[in-house]
């Protein structure tokens, strides 16, 4: 058995990546590792289920086209898994370098107090995600140090096979920059865990932010857009939090109620297909806020 499988998502949008990267990720014809191990698998797809079956390894990295995948990252992120034996998904952090005019926007900022940050003017960081009341997620703050996550990056993530076979495929029907979200939030009734670890860090590939991040609202970079909202998080929080969780969203945004109740029936089956053997308790839905 394999120790790490990489699934690489070749999203729409990222063509000028997928030409070249600054790994030598070379995908003119077909896409191939930037570097190869006995102990690891690379899967290079449009649809992280498609080969989902394929894979063997005890852990699972699910990644953007847009992400750096390197040795030093999957040696680091062995280390987590061993400090962390009892955790079942891990949301790495990812060092994103400023284009010229968002460097320039922010050059009178002073540096992040950070311990990763500090002193790095140029750079931003992107995080998973916690729960909250009023927006629903919102990114992990910069200064938190380890902790339980509601969900990764929609760019990255690592899943152990484990929690894999118990949680199942991930949900196509929804956009993919919602899709690791909700795989989170049906792995927790799972039985499962992901924890923040803030010096599990992966980059983002340079040709990347020079060429795309102009994209950044399209592709939800930052995280989830407030764009289409209603498809993007509500549907995700209703299936594995309940209408309870949604019902302050939904009465902000009006607009998303219609969607809603349209696909009702829909949702309600999904919402019981993800929960009836749920192991979620409400003490430790409380963590992940």
């Amino acid at each position: 058995m394999r120790q790490f499988d990489v699934f690489v998502l070749n999203r729409a949008g990222n063509s000028e990546l997928n030409r070249t990267t600054n790994s030598g990720l070379n995908c003119a014809a077909a896409p191939e590792p930037p570097f190869t191990d006995p102990a690891l698998g690379w899967f290079f797809t449009d649809s992280f289920n498609k080969r989902l079956n394929e894979s063997d390894a005890e852990w699972i990295v699910f990644a953007d086209s847009s992400i750096d995948i390197t040795r030093d990252f999957l040696n680091n992120l062995a280390e987590t898994i061993s400090a962390f034996p009892m955790v079942d998904a891990f949301a790495p952090r990812i060092r994103c370098e400023k284009t010229r005019a968002e460097a320039t926007e922010t050059a009178a900022e002073p540096a992040q107090e950070n311990g990763l940050a500090r002193g790095e003017a140029n750079v931003q960081w992107e995080s998973g995600f916690i729960l909250d009341k009023k927006q629903g997620v919102r990114p992990i703050p910069e200064d938190s140090k380890i902790r339980y996550a509601a969900g990764p990056s929609p760019r990255l993530a690592a899943f152990s096979r484990r929690i894999v076979q118990r949680t199942g495929a991930f949900d196509e029907s929804l956009p993919i920059e919602s899709q690791l979200l909700d795989y989170s939030l049906r792995m927790l009734h799972a039985g499962g865990k992901m924890f923040y670890v803030p010096y599990l860090v992966a980059n983002e590939n340079t040709i990347f932010a020079s060429n795309n991040r102009r994209d950044a609202d399209k592709l939800d970079v930052n995280g989830l857009s407030s764009n289409n909202f209603d498809k993007n998080l509500i549907p995700v929080l209703y299936k594995s939090l309940g209408f309870g969780k949604v019902l302050p969203l939904i009465l902000r945004r009006p607009s998303t109620i219609m969607p809603i109740l349209k696909n009702r029936k829909e949702l309600g089956a999904k919402r019981d297909k993800a929960t009836v053997l749920t192991k979620l308790k409400e003490n430790f839905l409380k963590e992940l806020y």
